[in-house]
């Protein structure tokens, strides 16, 4: 069986079956100031958060979607229904 390993590199070739070599690797030359967070957590977090939000809004939608077929009869059929009583 025969396996291949594709990455990418920090430039964004794709590099097939080549890794760094002994000692560097591909953040060696990157710090980040106190307190910042690296962009790949930023957007993460960002994309959960959307992720909530989108959940929440689907949720929202369904529930009135569900909600406007009795809204409609009550509409329709109300006056009729009180009249009978």
């Amino acid at each position: 069986m025969t396996t291949a390993t594709i990455s990418l590199s920090p430039t964004g070739r794709p590099t097939v079956g080549r890794s760094a070599p002994a000692g560097r690797s591909a953040t060696a030359g990157r710090t980040t100031p106190a307190g910042a967070t690296p962009a790949s957590a930023l957007s993460t977090t960002r994309a959960a958060v959307l992720s909530v939000l989108g959940s929440m809004l689907a949720i929202g939608v369904a529930a009135i979607g569900v909600l406007v077929v009795p809204i409609a009869a009550l509409v329709a059929f109300g006056p009729a229904l009180l009249q009978a009583f």
